[in-house]
C-alpha cells in the first residue's frame, strides 16, 4: 500500500499525543490508583459535508500559551536532553521525539490535498488536534477505512466506533 497524507498527519499526531499523555501523566506515577489517560480519536463528517474530520483529543498537559505560536515553525522542538532514566527508556524503545518538522508538515500536507490542521490547547489540561480533509469516497467508506486503519496500527489500545449506522 501507499502511503497517504492521512498517514502522516495522523502518525505526527498521535505521536505528539501520546509521547504528551505519557510525560505529563509520568509524574503522577507513584499516586494510588495512577493510570495514564486514554487518547480519544473520533472521525466523522456529515452527509451534506465535503469533508471527514480526524479529531485527537488528549490530556497530556497541553502546550504553554506562550509556547502555542512556535509550533507550527520548522526546527521548534519541545524535545528535551534525556536525564538518565529516559535515556535508558529510549535506548531500549527509541526516541519518541523528532526535529521540530512534524507538525508543520502535517499541515503543510493536509492544506496540499484541500484540508486543513488545528490544534486547541489548554496549558495544564490537554491538546485537542482536528485534521479536515476532502472526502474521497462515502461517508460510511471514508470512515470505516479511517478506523479500520487505526484498528490495524493500534490493536492494543484503539476500537472502532462506527457513528455511521453502524456498530
Amino acid at each position: 500500500g501507499s502511503v497517504t497524507s492521512t498517514d502522516i498527519d495522523r502518525c505526527e499526531l498521535l505521536k505528539n499525543s501520546f509521547r504528551a499523555t505519557i510525560e505529563h501523566s509520568v509524574q503522577f506515577r507513584n499516586e494510588p490508583n495512577f493510570s495514564i489517560p486514554n487518547v480519544e480519536i473520533v472521525i466523522g463528517s456529515s452527509s451534506e459535508d465535503e469533508d471527514v474530520c480526524i479529531m485527537i483529543r488528549d490530556r497530556g498537559g497541553g502546550i504553554p500559551s506562550s509556547a502555542q505560536k512556535d509550533v507550527w515553525k520548522y526546527t521548534h522542538t519541545t524535545w528535551h536532553s534525556p536525564g538518565e532514566e529516559e535515556t535508558h527508556y529510549a535506548r531500549r524503545d527509541g526516541i519518541l521525539a523528532g526535529k521540530g518538522f512534524g507538525l508543520p508538515l502535517a499541515r503543510l500536507y493536509a492544506r496540499f490535498f484541500g484540508g486543513d490542521l488545528e490544534l486547541c490547547s489548554l496549558a495544564g489540561i490537554g491538546t485537542a488536534a482536528y485534521v479536515r480533509l476532502k472526502r474521497l469516497g462515502g461517508v460510511e467508506q471514508v470512515g470505516k477505512y479511517h478506523q479500520d486503519r487505526l484498528h490495524a496500527a493500534f490493536p492494543q489500545t484503539f476500537t472502532p466506533r462506527y457513528p455511521f449506522g453502524r456498530d
